[in-house]
């Protein structure tokens, strides 16, 4: 089986999803080279991850075809085994499904990040997943905190935070219009600008020019 996506998780790990049919997780020590641990991701594919590494707050976020789950590394991973901890001294990646509640559905979700909530004075971290309806969800401390529903005329491929700390939120998807959307809060979120990639046809063009999706931003 091949590897799907992976991301670099702190100064140490590196995270890998397979394409085998559980799309296994792995948790690797990049620097050594060594496989830490593997846990099964989910039976349908997963599309994305994202991840935060902190000094007191580590977890990374995979989505899918109906899928959104947090994980965290136990305590154990690359250390002797420690009392209490649930994987009994084997070493694991622990997950936990994010709850949608009533302001939206669990569908396909095609896209992730990871962005701070500016507005919170300890900083807590939002999660910002691109929907195959055009909606952006947005979750805070793993629930579907705010639904901006239909807010691109198709799927939204790559959602991006360039910068964690000017609180802009960028996308793009199948409708090829660039969107940056200024993050205020988790639920005080504004749009700032968007770009249509017809709009960029060369002056003068003759040929008509075609918008493209927007696969990556």
């Amino acid at each position: 089986s091949g590897v799907g996506a992976i991301s670099f998780w702190g100064e140490d790990y590196l995270i890998s999803v397979g394409t085998d049919p559980q799309h296994t997780i792995g948790l690797w020590n990049w620097k050594s080279r060594e496989l830490l641990c593997l846990a099964g991701g989910n039976e349908t594919p997963l599309l994305g991850i994202a991840s935060y590494y902190g000094e007191d707050n580590a977890f990374f976020v995979s989505v899918g075809v109906n899928h959104i789950k947090y994980w965290r590394a136990c305590a154990c991973i690359g250390k002797a085994p420690q009392t209490g901890c649930p994987c009994r001294g084997e070493g694991t990646l622990l997950g936990k499904s994010g709850i949608v509640g009533n302001l939206g559905r669990l569908q396909t979700m095609l896209c992730v990040t990871i962005l701070q909530d500016a507005s919170d004075r300890d900083r807590h971290l939002l999660v910002f997943t691109g929907t195959h309806d055009g909606s952006v969800y947005v979750w805070k401390d793993r629930k579907l905190c705010k639904n901006i529903p239909c807010c691109a005329n198709g799927p939204i491929f790559d959602l991006v935070a360039p910068n964690m700390g000017q609180n802009l939120l960028v996308g793009g998807g199948r409708d090829g219009i660039l969107r940056v959307w200024e993050v205020r809060s988790s639920t005080n979120i504004k749009a700032v600008m968007k770009v249509e990639l017809a709009s960029m046809a060369p002056h003068g063009s003759s040929t008509n020019f075609v918008a493209s999706s927007i696969r990556s931003v």
